[in-house]
């Protein structure tokens, strides 16, 4: 979209641009983006492990934006380490951050959470299955991934031009329509 290459465009630091990345491409959430670490990512498989919420871990592939990104951080310890000690960034601190580039992009209402669900709506409205959806999104209810399933009228319109098409006749408790495209009779369904 527009408005994910504008955000891009603004951010000039190597960490920002990560941060932005992890939650806009692989969805994560703040408290995952502030605890990444280089173990977590496998290089060769092109995979980070992630523990999300509940303690729940799970393994999820790599964006070829983030993979090439990732070069430049280290491949062990915190990609976002503390400057008041040992230890990771603050999940606050680096949701601040995402958000004040998101405003100095023009974006006025947003945060990593905001990021986090134009990644599972840009998924869903590529056609990605919602169940890998779920797995992606690391939600452990399908219920919590529906949310992402915006249909647009372009949408809508070609799965009304993938009904059948040409006359349809009613008789003894069934529905037939000829199939335009081979001239067959077709049951649709019982009446």
């Amino acid at each position: 979209s527009t408005e994910a290459a504008r955000l891009l465009d603004t951010v000039n630091r190597r960490k920002t641009r990560m941060m932005l990345l992890l939650a806009m491409f692989a969805g994560l959430r703040a408290h995952e983006i502030a605890k990444v670490r280089g173990e977590e990512i496998d290089r060769d498989e092109n995979t980070i492990t992630v523990t999300g919420k509940g303690g729940t871990t799970q393994m999820i592939p790599l964006h070829s934006r983030i993979s090439e990104a990732a070069v430049s951080f280290p491949e062990r310890g915190w990609w976002f380490p503390s400057t008041a000690g040992a230890g990771p960034i603050r999940r606050h601190a680096g949701s601040n951050t995402v958000t004040s580039v998101m405003r100095r992009a023009g974006i006025v209402e947003g945060g990593v959470h905001r990021l986090r669900h134009w990644y599972g709506s840009e998924l869903s409205r590529q056609g990605v299955d919602l169940r890998v959806v779920q797995e992606l999104m690391r939600h452990a209810s399908i219920q919590s991934t529906q949310i992402y399933t915006h249909v647009d009228d372009r949408r809508r319109r070609a799965g009304i031009d993938l009904t059948v098409r040409g006359p349809v006749q009613f008789g003894r408790g069934r529905c037939r329509a000829v199939n335009s495209s081979h001239n067959d009779m077709i049951t649709i369904g019982t009446l």
